[in-house]
């Protein structure tokens, strides 16, 4: 399992330094890639994901997907606007289906978001910079 993920990081990260160079909406959508495969292994860490996909997991999708979008057509206030509305999201899931997460699961995914896709996103912030 381990080897699994560290074979598959390391491809991942090639990938990614090969797609740098190009920037913009190529490196854009590497990095969203990447974010989102990276979110799925933390999550599974995590206990996020339990077997299959859940509504929490998809909130977290969403609200990444949602951010580099923003990102990509220029909205300043993209990140703040993004982890404010998913954290708004995520504390809905949370009350209504409400004992199925436990508030571990809650904090779990919004932490996934912020420091996979958030952190990974100032790799295209950064090459954008005229």
């Amino acid at each position: 399992m381990f080897k699994t993920r560290l074979i598959s990081g390391i491809l991942l990260v090639l990938v990614a330094l090969l797609t740098i160079c190009s920037g913009d909406i190529i490196l854009l959508a590497t990095l969203l890639g990447v974010s989102v495969i990276g979110m799925q292994e933390l999550y599974k860490v995590m206990g996020v994901r339990q077997d299959k996909f859940n509504l929490l997991e998809l909130t977290g999708y969403f609200g990444i997907a949602l951010y580099y979008v923003l990102m990509y057509f220029g909205v300043d206030i993209a990140g703040e606007l993004v982890i404010l509305a998913s954290l708004i999201l995520f504390m809905c899931v949370y009350v209504f289906t409400y004992p199925k997460y436990e508030a571990k699961q809650i904090m779990s995914a919004l932490f996934g978001l912020i420091y996979v896709g958030v952190m990974l996103s100032f790799v295209y912030q950064t090459r954008m910079i005229e």
